[in-house]
């Protein structure tokens, strides 16, 4: 069933790229598009290689655009509400504290050493850098601490990459088509829905006791560099710019798995995971990993909480019950938008709020 899902990956990204619009073709004017650029261009330019010709604004058109995915994660998230406070931090599994100037100048550091093209970090180590792109200085990468039980994940799109959302690699790919979004966008639900799926568990008699999460925050550079998107939709007379973070991060406690536990437990986990997250409608991912046993705390706890139905594009609940068929779902969903959606359907996704 992996093996039929990556293939499916496979297939649709080779599509994409080699039966492309040519470029001399006349665009469809009922797909909008976008136009972006940067609130400081001063900043911009320092992350970019000196032969990058400049330009005034990026633009990308594509039928799988959603003007919803654009806006609403940010305007959903409490992004503000959820900054990083100023004080004393009180670690997850002791009563050590640390403050969080100290952790904020690591984040600048950090960010620092990417820009000046690093690869190994002072206070941090590298977890995942599968989505980070090194030579232009994008995507996700998530990093541990060094000295502090915290883990780092860092976001920073530009105004010509974040119109690459087919350039990113099959996952981020897949997941364009199936709801429009991008782990940029994305991002920005990681802790709204984290709130709303533990409130909804508090109700559960048993999931209360041993389903748990990390504490998170969202941080921005003294910078705060923005992206100003336009986006243009003249068939439906729609214009409107939206302003995001062009970099941040989410720095979130760091979760010690039972290693042993998980392997031996693998089948049971699983089933746990479809199991809370059909409780949740959706609301997680039920991948490996995500829900994973806490080391010495008898718990299981959520890592990822990005916003499944966001990512998946999900209107309705899914019908799995397995691994298995959430696989195979996930590809007829795919399947379904990417070769049978009507153009009715494609515009009332592109343009509807």
């Amino acid at each position: 069933m992996r093996q039929l899902f990556i293939f499916l990956i496979i297939i649709t990204t080779l599509h994409l790229q080699i039966f492309a619009r040519s470029v001399h073709r006349p665009s469809n004017p009922t797909i909008p598009y976008i136009t972006v650029t940067a609130s400081n261009k001063e900043y911009a330019e320092i992350w970019k290689k000196p032969t990058t010709k400049p330009k005034p604004f990026h633009k990308f058109q594509n039928k799988f655009l959603r003007l919803k995915i654009l806006k609403k994660p940010l305007e959903t998230s409490g992004f503000k509400k959820h900054l990083l406070p100023y004080g004393n931090l009180k670690f997850r599994t002791s009563e050590q504290t640390v403050h969080t100037n100290i952790l904020k100048n690591q984040n600048e550091l950090v960010l620092k050493e990417i820009l000046q093209g690093k690869r190994t970090f002072t206070d941090f180590t590298i977890l995942k850098d599968r989505d980070f792109n090194y030579k232009n200085l994008s995507g996700l990468i998530v990093l541990k601490n060094k000295k502090y039980p915290f883990v780092f994940k860092l976001f920073i799109e530009h105004p010509e990459t974040i119109v690459e959302p087919l350039q990113k690699g099959m996952e981020a790919g897949w997941i364009f088509i199936l709801s429009g979004t991008m782990r940029h966008l994305s991002g920005f639900t990681r802790i709204s829905n984290l709130e709303n799926a533990k409130k909804a568990l508090s109700k559960d008699p048993e999931y209360r006791y041993y389903i748990d999460f990390p504490r998170k925050w969202y941080w921005q550079p003294l910078s705060k560099p923005l992206l100003h998107i336009d986006w243009h939709d003249p068939y439906n007379n729609h214009f409107e710019t939206i302003k995001i973070p062009s970099v941040y991060g989410i720095i979130c406690d760091f979760i010690e798995v039972d290693k042993e536990l998980q392997q031996r437990e693998l089948s049971t986990l699983r089933q746990i995971s479809m199991d809370v997250t059909k409780y949740l409608h959706y609301m997680i991912d039920p991948h490996d990993d995500n829900l994973v046993p806490e080391k010495n705390s008898h718990k299981i706890v959520i890592i990822d909480t990005e916003h499944f139905r966001t990512v998946a594009g999900l209107e309705q609940d899914m019908h799995a019950h397995d691994y298995n068929q959430w696989y195979f779902e996930l590809i007829t969903r795919t399947a379904k938008r990417w070769l049978c959606r009507s153009k009715k359907k494609r515009i009332q996704d592109q343009c509807f709020v």
